[in-house]
């Protein structure tokens, strides 16, 4: 489960840098 975590926020991060492209 520890992966899932990372992965997480990386998709948390990209989210972020999407929304700042907008």
């Amino acid at each position: 489960m520890a992966r899932t975590k990372r992965y997480q926020k990386a998709f948390e991060l990209v989210d972020q840098a999407k929304r700042y492209e907008l």
